[in-house]
């Protein structure tokens, strides 16, 4: 058992050494960069020792002067030496611009749970391959110990990332599929635009009754200052298609009774307003941050229901920003780290509104969760935390007095007192699920699993799940009309004909 468990542990104590030390330097708790280079020494002591006991055991301590051994000692305090620099020194310093990196750096582990809950079946064999690989080079033939300890497993993980983010996961394999569904017809790809473009993440997506046009949104986290078409509008009477070109979007907010679509595109200072006739840009608003905020990353937008007034959840430097849209000066900054409800790093987003009351309601985090906002003064008057890091999806039942809450690290989907803030009622909804939409006709939930590539129901009265359908690969926007859901995902756009599922899936 131990030439099992020694290679690895003695690999990854060194890795847990390092990473405490980036913890430490990247809070401030050691800021010295001379302290952060001496402290890079102990791990020479701890890799000769560690190499020789995997190598020879405690008794042939003459053979640890052999010159091959010797260089491949001196090979691995090298790489050592590589990876904490990038990993304690370099990470450290980009943070000090790219903020979200104070708490995904030392709280790396929770990317990588959420890749492997998200790649699902697709992890377990990657983990059967790694233990394979590990079991019979370096436990049997006592080789490459660094390799499969440590080099393998990241290089696994960053493929399973790759694997979920560029082509949906395990929701994704079955996209051919989709429309053989009773009541799925497939309406629209990003590629009737162009077959050639860069991104086709899906964001959200909405139906115009009046008009019959389709919105359909698009963003790419990673592509840095790139414009592509973020926007894309088809009219069904005419078949013309409209489209918007910017850089990484999120949630946009459309007007459903104006002819006004906002959107606040990330790396630059503006936002706008367009058309929802033809998406040309009618205004260009200064976002006024510059003396406030460190990022500009526009998460959420929504316009308050009877005031001139629109809000906009800011990601990385987590603040909740109000407009008067009759100057297109900022109102109010909400700052929630400033303030102490949240840590550095995420985001505010799922904004919406009570029409009885006005209150905002929005997540964030990490911290506390889900807050309620005076819309007029901008003052926080209720907050929690929902055991959670950053809540995925957000439903209002104004007629209830509840909200529906989706945890990004939990299955759990909470329903929560709108008065009290206290959780009523917890569902199995699925981790990381990106919109939640209820059906008071049929007094239901619609939840969209961005890892599963799946919609389905869940029946208030019972808490049970009714049906679930194949949407394609990572999934993001969702859009509840007239018996119909507006599904997009990296496999198109789909309309959802609820009538057809319901009847079909009760018999």
């Amino acid at each position: 058992m131990i030439n099992i468990i020694f290679p690895l542990c003695s690999v990854w104590t060194i890795v847990a050494y390092i990473h405490l030390l980036q913890s430490l330097h990247m809070l401030e708790i050691i800021s010295s960069q001379t302290v952060i280079k001496i402290l890079f020494f102990l791990i020479i002591p701890a890799e000769f020792i560690f190499s020789f006991l995997f190598s020879f055991g405690i008794r042939n301590i003459s053979k640890c002067f052999a010159f091959k051994w010797l260089f491949s000692l001196l090979c691995r305090l090298i790489f050592w030496f590589g990876f904490y620099y990038l990993w304690v020194i370099w990470l450290t310093k980009i943070s000090n611009k790219a903020i979200f990196l104070k708490f995904f750096g030392p709280q790396f582990y929770v990317s990588y749970y959420l890749v492997f809950r998200g790649e699902r079946w697709v992890t377990l064999l990657a983990f059967i391959l790694w233990l394979f690989v590990y079991y019979q080079i370096t436990v049997k033939k006592r080789k490459l110990r660094l390799f499969t300890a440590m080099i393998l497993p990241n290089v696994l993980v960053i493929s399973l990332f790759v694997h979920l983010y560029a082509y949906g996961g395990p929701g994704g394999f079955f996209d051919d599929q989709i429309t053989s569904q009773v009541g799925v017809e497939k309406i629209f790809h990003i590629n009737e635009v162009d077959h050639k473009i860069k991104s086709n993440h899906a964001r959200g997506v909405f139906f115009d009754e009046k008009e019959q046009s389709l919105f359909a949104m698009y963003g790419c986290t990673f592509c840095d200052k790139e414009n592509y078409p973020t926007i894309i509008r088809k009219n069904f009477h005419t078949g013309k298609i409209n489209v918007f070109f910017s850089e990484n979007i999120r949630q946009v907010f459309i007007d459903k009774i104006s002819d006004k679509l906002f959107v606040g595109p990330w790396y630059q200072n503006v936002f706008y307003e367009l058309s929802k006739q033809d998406l040309s840009i009618r205004k260009i608003f200064p976002n006024q941050i510059k003396d406030s905020l460190q990022y500009w990353e526009p998460m959420c937008i929504f316009k308050d229901l009877t005031k001139n007034r629109l809000y906009i959840g800011n990601d990385a430097d987590p603040a909740l920003i109000a407009y008067d849209l009759d100057t297109g000066k900022v109102d109010t900054i909400l700052n929630l780290y400033q303030q102490g409800y949240v840590r550095i790093g995420g985001p505010v987003w799922n904004i919406v509104q009570s029409s009885k009351t006005r209150k905002l309601y929005c997540i964030s985090g990490p911290g506390n969760n889900i807050f309620e906002v005076d819309p007029d003064t901008m003052k926080i008057l209720k907050y929690r935390h929902c055991f959670d890091i950053i809540g995925t999806a957000l439903e209002l039942d104004d007629n209830n007095g509840v909200l529906y809450y989706q945890n990004s690290v939990f299955d759990s989907l909470y329903e929560i007192d709108i008065n009290t803030f206290e959780i009523k009622r917890e569902f199995t909804g699925e981790i990381h699920a990106r919109r939640i939409r209820l059906d008071k006709k049929r007094n239901c939930l619609y939840v969209l699993g961005y890892f599963s590539g799946t919609v389905f129901s869940i029946d208030l009265e019972t808490g049970k799940r009714s049906w679930s359908i194949d949407v394609g690969g990572s999934p993001h926007g969702m859009h509840f009309y007239d018996d119909t859901l507006w599904i997009n995902s990296l496999a198109g756009v789909f309309k959802l004909d609820l009538n057809i599922i319901w009847k079909t899936k009760n018999q």
